[in-house]
């Protein structure tokens, strides 16, 4: 065997571990990285089959607001969209988002340099899943409704921005998910 079809073999066996681990049933224990992944890249797949662009995945959207979200909702045991903090550690925290944002944005207007788009989607699903599934039911239903379709979907501004995405699933007892995703843009202008 030459070494090209050893190296494409080699990386094939790779893709297939990855893929069988999306498909794994959720057990007790819920690997929220990949799961939070997985809803990321289905969102992308479905903006990309509809020539949109895809949002770029930022671990401090999902830390600083998908994760705060999610948290809140498992503790009160309802699905609401929290409002955001108004403390100087959040304040600092969305100067990170902004940070990152701006390294994957040119800086256009900065007379008003802060959050001019946020949008959050979150889901409540009862059931047995597995990790693929789990993405692409949130994915489905965000779809068909309106307002959620609306926030995964549009493009938002006149201008070419990306828009960074941060996704946080988490388990309750034996079948009881809740998710959130939220969608961050700085110094847009809307259509």
């Amino acid at each position: 065997m030459n070494i090209l079809k050893i190296m494409a073999l080699f990386l094939w066996l790779i893709s297939q571990a990855g893929n069988a681990q999306s498909q794994i049933h959720i057990g007790d224990v819920l690997d929220e990285d990949l799961l939070d992944s997985l809803i990321v890249v289905e969102i992308n797949r479905v903006r990309e089959e509809k020539g949109l662009t895809k949002f770029v995945s930022s671990q401090n959207v999902r830390k600083y607001m998908s994760l705060r979200s999610t948290t809140i909702m498992v503790e009160k045991d309802s699905l609401f969209h929290p409002k955001l903090p108004t403390t100087q550690e959040f304040k600092d925290q969305v100067l990170i988002i902004q940070s990152e944002y701006n390294k994957v944005n040119p800086i256009r207007d900065t007379s008003f340099n802060r959050m001019t788009y946020r949008g959050e989607i979150s889901i409540f699903l009862l059931g047995g899943f597995n990790y693929d599934n789990f993405a692409q039911t949130c994915v489905e239903y965000w779809l068909n409704s309106p307002k959620h379709h609306d926030i995964m979907m549009n493009n938002w501004c006149r201008e070419k921005h990306i828009m960074l995405v941060g996704a946080s699933a988490k388990k309750v007892g034996k079948n009881t998910y809740y998710a959130s995703v939220n969608i961050v843009a700085f110094n847009v202008s809307p259509f």
